[in-house]
């Protein structure tokens, strides 16, 4: 598995809702990748770095609709669902985001499910970061 960062406005650092930089060091081309993974964060913000700024400039929401292509897999994670949304990906799609954002995706056309993770063919969304672990506790002795 070859993993890489991209941006859809190409090479340099990409700033995170909460401040952390990304050095992107690859262009943007989904027509290349098996999956492509959208993260979430900064959604409530219209101001600042995030998911809510990403989708007001439509840069990515429409980048991540031109790279629909048999063979990709699409997703995201907790508010990063909201840019597939603004994609029109979702829409009419079963999907789950994080749940401050369930609302939302309903309005946008998509079809909230409550759960970590919901998968629908080539469109796979999580509720958080951490919906893939396990919160049950292991039975037996360590």
């Amino acid at each position: 598995m070859e993993v890489r960062y991209v941006s859809a406005t190409g090479p340099g650092t990409v700033t995170a809702a909460y401040g952390t930089e990304v050095r992107v060091e690859h262009p943007w081309a989904p027509e290349r990748a098996d999956l492509l993974v959208v993260p979430g964060g900064g959604c409530a913000r219209r101001d600042s770095p995030g998911v809510r700024a990403e989708i007001d400039r439509g840069i990515l929401p429409r980048a991540l609709a031109a790279a629909v292509r048999p063979g990709l897999t699409v997703g995201a994670l907790c508010t990063g669902v909201m840019l597939l949304a603004a994609a029109g990906l979702t829409r009419g799609r079963p999907c789950t985001a994080d749940h401050r954002a369930r609302a939302d995706l309903d309005r946008q056309g998509g079809v909230p499910k409550r759960a970590r993770v919901v998968g629908d063919g080539d469109l796979v969304t999580a509720g958080g970061v951490t919906s893939g672990l396990e919160t049950r506790p292991l039975a037996g002795p360590p």
